[in-house]
């Protein structure tokens, strides 16, 4: 029983950092996205 437990936790960790991950990018690409379109005027 722990066993399974400990590999739902792990996965369900992993799947959240990922989660974190892609919106941290999304962030910085539209932060970029943002400045380079400023940068343009």
């Amino acid at each position: 029983m722990f066993p399974v437990f400990f590999r739902g936790v792990h996965g369900n960790a992993t799947k959240s950092l990922f989660f974190l991950g892609h919106q941290v990018k999304l962030h910085i690409i539209t932060n970029l996205a943002d400045r380079t379109k400023l940068g343009r005027g």
